[in-house]
């Protein structure tokens, strides 16, 4: 009786531990969202006074006259213009639900609808996309906002981290209740520091950025139901794997068409 109620307190310190954890880190979580919707308050006036100089700049240096100098405002225009949308949507998605959120997409539709996202920043990037279902391919998730950007912050990590040509690889696996996905680089790893403390806080890197972005998407998976591992490559480079629920699917809606598809990306 002893040996049981020891086991059972030690049972319920280490579940107490990690509510602490969990409280902690949604308490970060909260703060930084207070943080954003405050800074998004106040850039966009000054937003607003760039897209206007840019688009007076482009009426003042024609193309035909100054084509170097026109393509230049173009570009910077468009970033606005990329700036201003992210903002629209952070206004438009504040205090949502997760079910009013997102929609019920196909895995695959899912898969592709980030990947097309993810393109229309990094163009240059070639990707190596490997799907392999082990069940039917109607398969269905909550396509949600917040977990379509932590997806795309992976890939664009993987991506500036690869110091090749060879690009980087998403696989992509589901079966009747999760879907698998391992977005893999071929970089120098990751750092120990952000193994260790990236589902905790956020972290602070070397490189350009803040370090919330890898602490955000470790908190958004986490918050509906997934899991996400950092693993460093014996053959070279870091291995994310994520593993994200499915909707239930009931046994008359399966359908054929179990196999592995292989497409690559250029």
């Amino acid at each position: 009786f002893v040996v049981e109620l020891a086991r059972t307190l030690r049972a319920q310190e280490r579940t107490l531990a990690e509510a602490r954890e969990n409280a902690l880190r949604d308490e970060r979580v909260v703060s930084l969202g207070t943080l954003a919707a405050s800074a998004a308050h106040d850039i966009s006036t000054p937003l607003g006074t760039i897209a206007i100089v840019a688009h007076e700049l482009e009426k003042e240096y024609p193309i035909h006259r100054f084509p170097d100098l026109h393509q230049k405002t173009l570009i910077m225009q468009q970033q606005v213009n990329r700036c201003k949308e992210a903002l629209s949507v952070m206004s438009a998605s504040a205090g949502e639900m997760r079910a009013e959120s997102g929609q019920i997409m196909l895995v695959e539709e899912y898969i592709d609808e980030v990947i097309r996202q993810w393109r229309a920043h990094k163009p240059e990037i070639k990707l190596r996309l490997f799907v392999n279902p082990c069940v039917p391919t109607n398969a269905r998730i909550i396509a949600e906002r917040t977990l379509t950007h932590s997806l795309i912050n992976i890939l664009n990590n993987a991506a500036e981290a690869t110091e090749t040509d060879l690009g980087i690889e998403l696989h992509v696996s589901w079966d009747l209740e999760h879907v698998y996905i391992k977005i893999r680089d071929f970089g120098a790893g990751v750092p120990d520091n952000i193994l260790e403390l990236a589902r905790k806080q956020p972290v602070i890197s070397s490189k350009h950025g803040m370090g919330v972005g890898l602490f955000l998407t470790c908190s958004t998976i986490s918050r509906i139901g997934g899991k996400i591992d950092f693993i460093n490559l014996e053959t070279g480079g870091a291995s994310v794997e994520i593993v994200l629920p499915l909707l239930a699917l009931r046994d008359d809606h399966y359908e054929s068409g179990i196999g592995e598809t292989t497409s690559f990306i250029g």
